[in-house]
């Protein structure tokens, strides 16, 4: 491995936050430059329920239709503040950005935000691998800042240099 991913927003505490509301947010706030995996998933709540975090990293496949590349689940402990995920190995490529389906938790913003970004969801839970949807930018709702990042590792040849697309597929298995 060679290098940091960072995809998304800074996960700190905010002025409000976005009601649970059963729905998948996309943050397309600085999406992957450059293709790794992700090992790490971290977001920042007002509130936080026992149910499973699902997070996920979405490709844009026209307009404002993502789809699922890679997801996980894992059981987060219940209450306000930061909540850190890791041990993942999820596939991202240039382009990617990062989501969430938390049913019973609502995760910190800033509103309007600073990353200039509309804010975006899909009904449901589309965090699982080739699940997609539109994703529309929420005008009515205005620009906002999520407390959703994703971190990860750049693949690397041993020559230091990125990984070529066939040497990340043999990386992630997926050849």
């Amino acid at each position: 491995m060679a290098g940091e991913i960072v995809v998304g927003s800074s996960p700190i505490d905010r002025p409000s936050h976005f009601g649970a509301v059963a729905t998948t947010i996309l943050n397309k706030a600085n999406p992957a430059t450059i293709a790794g995996l992700l090992t790490m998933f971290k977001l920042y709540v007002k509130t936080a329920g026992i149910d499973d975090l699902f997070y996920g990293v979405f490709y844009n496949t026209d307009g404002d239709n993502w789809t699922c590349r890679s997801a996980g689940h894992s059981a987060v402990a219940d209450g306000a503040g930061l909540k850190t995920v890791t041990g993942l190995s999820l596939d991202i490529q240039v382009g990617d950005c990062v989501a969430f389906y938390w049913k019973n938790s609502s995760p910190e913003m800033t509103q309007p935000g600073e990353d200039d970004v509309y804010i975006s969801y899909s009904a449901g839970n589309l965090c699982s691998p080739d699940s997609s949807g539109s994703f529309p930018d929420w005008i009515a709702a205005g620009k906002a800042t999520f407390s959703i990042q994703g971190i990860g590792d750049v693949l690397s040849d041993s020559g230091g240099e990125s990984a070529s697309p066939a040497a990340l597929l043999v990386a992630t298995g997926i050849i």
